[in-house]
């Protein structure tokens, strides 16, 4: 189980996240303290995960920026898992949904061969946007790791209860594992698909000068169907940033040399 479960989630080998849960918000996200550890996880850590007595999150990106996996993060609550199932399932596309410790949902992409971080983020970007989730975080965050400087990157807490059922009940780690045998996939796979291809964007790339805060957009676009990446991280709407007409606008003006990307999905 401990073999299989760690080949599953490989990434990053040089540190790990946990995450322990002390409350929960007023719509039901639960808070509490993540914090980074700087080693390699043991047969031990991932016992502890299994056990439920440690939460281990992963980093997909591993040191030479690639991914076996990815997540789209919906944070949206109160979730309808079995609405969100039903979609996917319609629009035939390779996921694997597990309730997240919020109650929102973790829908996991996995692929039989390492691929490049950037492709596993811009194809989960598609089709998190096909499902019409297209502000919401995507994992890996990164497209490059700056190792030298101490970047690990953003861990993702890896769930062991699915809810891909037709109930969107509660499953066991066993179950998970049968449902990652049958979803796992090819990249070439994906991209040959009816979802990714039909889903074209307006790519639109800047770089920062440390006092330019607005970049012009299509007039007409919404939040809802743009995606904005500062150095690779994805900006949260309404947040890091609003649109108005045809500007942009960052609620802090990037750095210089600051590289900004801006995509506009169909609407």
């Amino acid at each position: 189980m401990i073999d299989k479960f760690s080949t599953i989630f490989d990434g990053l080998r040089l540190a790990y996240g946990t995450f322990k849960i002390e409350d929960r918000n007023a719509k039901g996200k639960a808070t509490g303290k993540a914090m980074i550890v700087r080693e390699e996880r043991t047969e031990e850590t991932w016992q502890m995960h299994l056990d439920g007595t440690q939460s281990v999150g992963i980093i997909p990106i591993n040191e030479d920026n690639s991914c076996r996996w990815g997540c789209i993060d919906i944070d949206t609550y109160p979730l309808d898992h079995k609405e969100l199932i039903t979609k996917i399932r319609k629009l035939d596309l390779p996921l694997v949904v597990c309730r997240s410790k919020s109650g929102g949902a973790h829908c996991f992409l996995f692929t039989t061969e390492w691929i490049s971080a950037e492709q596993m983020q811009e194809t989960l970007q598609h089709i998190a946007a096909s499902l019409g989730y297209g502000g919401c975080e995507i994992f890996p965050k990164q497209v490059k790791l700056f190792l030298d400087r101490g970047d690990v990157g953003n861990f993702l807490n890896t769930g062991i209860i699915t809810a891909q059922t037709e109930l969107a009940e509660q499953r066991n780690d066993g179950d998970f594992l049968l449902i990652y045998d049958t979803s796992a996939t090819s990249l070439k796979k994906i991209l040959a698909s009816n979802v990714a291809p039909t889903l074209t964007h307006v790519s639109r790339t800047a770089t920062g000068d440390g006092s330019t805060a607005a970049f012009t957009v299509t007039n007409g676009t919404a939040v809802a169907n743009v995606l904005v990446f500062l150095n690779g991280v994805v900006q949260r709407p309404t947040t890091d940033y609003s649109i108005s007409g045809t500007s942009l606008t960052f609620g802090t003006a990037p750095a210089a040399s600051d590289r900004i990307d801006i995509r506009e999905l169909p609407r």
